[in-house]
């Protein structure tokens, strides 16, 4: 533990500044664990952790709405990563069984409220990223794209963050 934060730390030194975690890595330890270590340099440095409705759907009965169920798993993440605000809060993966509207509303409260400063998805499709990026505007997309995998430059989904100022 002591040497992973002193890694962290060192690697803000050489001018590491995202810090990418999620709810779901260790079962949110990963996220104490980065606000431990980030604690000190937190004005230096940028959040970003994610929900995933994949393995934890935001769709649970008898607790809320979605809208509800979403801003929960903030509030959850806020207090591991011991922060008052994450600066970008991401979908691990795209909801099925939640609109993208609905999505897309929620996160803007949370940046209303100041509890996120920008909102995300992880595997969007460009119908999905103009979609949601139409009720509150995205700030990152993270897909798979590398040497080996360039889909991204031919779905579209390149096309749609450069228009979209993504």
């Amino acid at each position: 533990r002591k040497d992973i934060i002193a890694l962290m730390r060192k690697a803000n030194d050489l001018g590491v500044t995202l810090y990418d975690t999620a709810d779901v890595y260790g079962a949110g330890h990963n996220e104490i664990l980065v606000g431990e270590a980030l604690k000190p340099i937190r004005d230096k440095v940028v959040i970003l952790t994610k929900l995933n409705p994949e393995v934890n759907p935001i769709t649970l009965p008898g607790k809320g709405t979605a809208k509800e169920q979403i801003e929960s798993r903030l509030d959850e993440s806020l207090k591991r990563l011991d922060t008052e605000y994450v600066d970008i809060y991401m979908f691990h993966r795209v909801p099925q069984d939640v609109t993208l509207a609905e999505c897309a509303e929620a996160m803007a409260g949370l940046i209303k409220k100041g509890k996120i400063r920008s909102w995300a998805m992880s595997r969007a499709t460009e119908a999905q990223i103009r979609e949601a990026n139409a009720v509150c505007p995205l700030a990152v997309i993270q897909n798979e794209y590398s040497m080996m995998v360039r889909t991204p430059e031919q779905d579209g989904v390149l096309k749609a963050c450069d228009e979209l100022g993504i």
